[in-house]
């Protein structure tokens, strides 16, 4: 296939590699907003389970082709990225925290000697006696403006708005460069009904989405989620990337 689009937009200095790399329909970032409909005993025994996976790198012929250490870090980044999750999710449990409290104090007597847990309980008691967990009804308010925008519409925006300052044509240059290297059907008037629906301000969201994934792109992840994370191919790419750059510098 012709890469007539691709040659055109580098002659005038852009970055088209970052153009096709946004192109995809698949998801590359961890769904954080779904994070609120997984109870915390999910999220518990899904931990359990990423440990006990992650013990098999001591046995390198149950996990081969797997190389011991990248399955060890594997499971290790997946425990990481559970517990980052089950933190963001406390928000949602702020009426059961009372009783969450209860279960932690239990779950210590079991397992902790007596003069251990006396230290954790008068924390508790002190909380309790300065009003705390206060209850509140709401804890996750609902985005206005409707359904949130999809990844792929958001990597879309980001690409449009590049494309603004440099072509007079963005629609058109996108959808042909996309695919030309993709082999898609993208059509340009079908781009730009995909990103005008909506209010105003979801149309003026470009800047926003453009320098969030131009970050990514460049291997800065901290706008993702707050711990480490499993990467998608596209985002193990970046890293691959960025970290050889580094090694030279």
């Amino acid at each position: 296939m012709g890469r007539r689009i691709y040659k055109k937009l580098k002659q005038k200095e852009i970055d088209v590699d970052f153009l096709v790399w946004l192109e995809g329909r698949e998801d590359r970032l961890p769904r954080i907003e779904k994070i609120f409909n997984v109870s915390p005993a999910d999220f518990a025994i899904s931990i359990v389970a990423a440990v006990w996976l992650a013990q098999f790198f001591a046995y390198p012929e149950t996990i081969a082709p797997s190389i011991p250490n990248d399955w060890l870090r594997r499971y290790q980044t997946l425990q990481g990225f559970l517990i980052t999750a089950l933190r963001h999710s406390l928000p949602t449990r702020r009426n059961q925290q009372t009783t969450d409290l209860t279960v932690l104090q239990t779950t210590l007597k079991r397992l902790l000697p007596d003069t251990v847990c006396a230290q954790y309980f008068r924390d508790i008691q002190s909380l309790h006696k300065k009003g705390e967990p206060k209850s509140f009804k709401d804890a996750i308010r609902r985005r206005r403006g409707g359904k949130q925008e999809s990844e792929q519409t958001n990597r879309m925006r980001a690409a449009i708005e590049y494309l603004k300052s440099t072509s007079d044509q963005e629609w058109l240059d996108l959808a042909e460069l996309w695919n030309e290297q993709r082999a898609g059907e993208y059509h340009p008037d079908e781009l730009r009904a995909r990103l005008r629906k909506g209010s105003s301000d979801e149309r003026e969201k470009g800047a926003v989405a453009l320098e969030f994934w131009q970050d990514i792109y460049n291997g800065d992840f901290r706008a993702i989620v707050g711990g480490p994370f499993p990467l998608s191919p596209e985002l193990e790419e970046v890293a691959n990337r960025t970290r050889i750059l580094r090694d030279r510098e």
